[in-house]
């Protein structure tokens, strides 16, 4: 008779059957942690079946517990094997000319029984798989290449790697261990010799300081600050100002006289070299590299406002009021006096 094949899933369970007659080979070899045996126990955020719920009437075979695991409803003698008929299994003594698991020496998966039909010889048990020749052996993520998928029952995915010496997997692809060959920023595998190592590599013109490129071009250093001592080179000033400023002194200066105060001088690198600054507070101007007010009242007796003031508005020109005695008065001869004749 030919091998019948039913499955289902949770509530229905996974039985797989093979007939000599009738015959299907024990299905119990299947591991299940003892409290998904006993009873429904909560794993992993999930609630597997109890065995009486999940093997019902059955008294053999392994039994999805819906959570990844499996349930033995039980197990048969040497002589009988784990028949199913419907949904319930029940050991059936095997017909003399038909074949075990045991006879044929397999561990899991299925194989010809010698009676024109196949036994099921279970599932193995978490991170082993059923290889090509029946037998439950070791996940080895080694054994695949990167990314690669392992085999049905293992899980995570292959790490192998051309040459193991220079490269490791990051998950998905091989990637050097060389930190002359690794992103500044980033780090080699963890799985390298030696554990992960940050990256140094940068573009031309930048080195590698505390996980970030940086430029090697004073002109693209800001000035005050310095490049990298690993430049070559070794460590030089920066001369970056904004528009219309220097770098003086590690300082950025302006290279406009109005905001240049008056008696200091603008830089000599500012275009048409250096030149006199003309910055005074309000109601004054420049005169002689010195301040001068605008204002009678705050220029000396006996002086006048500068006549530039004329040009920013002040009154250019006229006779200073200020003594240095504020009990004194300034006299029309220009001179300070308690009273002016």
């Amino acid at each position: 008779m030919r091998l019948l094949r039913r499955a289902a899933f949770l509530a229905t369970p996974v039985l797989v059957f093979a007939a000599c007659g009738l015959t299907l080979e024990n299905l119990g070899t299947g591991d299940a942690p003892d409290a998904a045996v006993d009873g429904a126990v909560t794993r992993d955020s999930c609630t597997p079946l109890s065995k009486a719920s999940a093997c019902g009437t059955s008294t053999c075979g392994a039994i999805a517990d819906g959570c990844g695991g499996t349930i033995s409803c039980g197990t048969c003698t040497a002589n009988q094997d784990c028949i199913v008929a419907g949904s319930v299994s029940s050991c059936v003594t095997r017909p003399p000319t038909c074949k075990s698991c045991q006879d044929v020496g397999a561990a899991c998966g299925s194989v010809p029984n010698g009676c024109n039909g196949s036994l099921d010889c279970g599932v193995c048990p978490a991170e082993k798989f059923c290889d090509s020749t029946n037998q439950c052996a070791a996940c080895d993520a080694s054994a695949v290449a990167c990314g690669g998928a392992l085999p049905a029952g293992c899980t995570g995915t292959g790490t192998r790697c051309n040459d193991p010496n220079t490269e490791a997997c990051d998950g998905q692809k091989c990637v050097p261990c060389d930190v002359g060959n690794t992103a500044c920023g980033s780090t080699t595998p963890a799985s390298c010799a030696g554990g992960a190592k940050p990256g140094t590599v940068c573009g031309a013109g930048t080195t590698c300081v505390d996980n970030a490129c940086v430029s090697c071009n004073v002109g693209q250093t800001a000035c005050g600050q310095q490049t990298p001592a690993a430049c070559a080179g070794g460590a030089k000033p920066g001369t970056q100002c904004g528009a219309n400023t220097k770098c003086s002194a590690n300082v950025c200066v302006t290279c406009d006289l109005l905001q240049t105060a008056c008696g200091q001088q603008t830089p000599a690198s500012c275009a048409g070299g250096a030149k006199r600054g003309t910055q005074c507070p309000d109601a004054a101007v420049c005169v002689d590299n010195a301040c001068r007010s605008c204002d009678a009242a705050q220029t000396t007796c006996g002086t006048k406002t500068p006549a530039i003031c004329l040009v920013v508005g002040g009154g250019g020109g006229v006779d200073g009021k200020l003594c240095a005695n504020n009990n004194e008065q300034c006299c029309p001869s220009g001179q300070c006096k308690m009273n002016c004749p």
